[in-house]
């Protein structure tokens, strides 16, 4: 912890963030990142899910002119497949289309995976942070469920309400999304 804050107060940031994925993030591995994420990021998510549920302007020739909407991070496994689980969950969508869904990505990864494996050993991660675990979005369900009742539940202890998830189900599509 020492070496971590001396390199990081000095800004020596390359040196330090090595650190924190050996220690911090690596020995929770992928599930633990995104548990985390969702623990301590409450801001972003309730900030994701505004957007995704602004009321619609009466004015606008658009139906809505949130969507077409882009979600993506880095590689497109982490925060953006936890968002979109998330989301699809909201939607009600079936577990194991979610699950396909997130496997999907590590195809998408293979071309660009020796950079993506060089960035991920420089952060001190171990090479599994750099492929779409088996079973994450299982996990993460059942995660959301046991800690917090459910998907909706979770949104809720983020203050977004019944009334936001049900208009992006309403704006997706989804019948009965206005609660």
């Amino acid at each position: 912890t020492a070496r971590f804050l001396t390199l990081y107060a000095f800004n020596d940031r390359a040196s330090a963030i090595p650190i924190l994925g050996r220690s911090a993030i690596a020995p929770h591995g992928l599930l633990g990142l995104a548990t985390s994420t969702l623990t301590h990021s409450g801001a972003a998510i309730r900030a994701l899910f505004t957007l995704l549920s602004a009321p619609l302007p009466s004015t606008t020739p658009s139906p809505n002119p949130t969507y077409p909407i882009l979600i993506h991070c880095t590689q497109g496994k982490d925060r953006t497949g936890l968002s979109i689980l998330l989301l699809l969950l909201l939607l009600h969508a079936p577990l194991s289309a979610i699950a396909a869904d997130y496997a999907a990505s590590e195809a998408e990864l293979l071309p660009e995976l020796d950079e993506r494996l060089a960035q991920i050993r420089a952060m001190g991660l171990p090479d599994v942070f750099a492929h779409c675990e088996d079973g994450w979005a299982e996990s993460l369900s059942q995660w959301l469920e046991e800690r917090y009742g459910g998907v909706e539940a979770y949104l809720g202890s983020v203050d977004v309400g019944r009334e936001e998830c049900g208009r992006v189900r309403n704006v997706l599509g989804v019948r009965g999304g206005e609660d």
